[in-house]
């Protein structure tokens, strides 16, 4: 089960867990981020979607990302992610 901190419109912290695949309440959200990626060259790093994937499956996206875990800040949620979807550790 993933659990996200709801946040209020304003980007406050609302002290109650919403939990993925349950329906989000009216004024409530959570934290999410993309990451896009430039080599020192000036290249940009294309990801292929899995072809499973129900959405989009096959087809090519150019950020790394997803869904702040509970406690997790912005920068926090970006490493994990970016480890997650592309094996990147370091970055500048």
């Amino acid at each position: 089960m993933e659990i996200w901190d709801g946040y209020w419109e304003d980007g406050s912290l609302a002290n109650k867990d919403l939990v993925r695949g349950e329906p989000i309440p009216n004024g409530l959200y959570h934290m999410v981020c993309e990451i896009l990626v430039r080599h020192i060259d000036g290249d940009y790093l294309l990801m292929q979607r899995d072809f499973r994937k129900p959405n989009f499956g096959g087809y090519y996206e150019a950020t790394a990302g997803g869904s702040a875990l509970k406690g997790e800040d912005k920068i926090t949620c970006a490493k994990r992610e970016l480890l997650e979807e592309t094996g990147i550790q370091r970055f500048h």
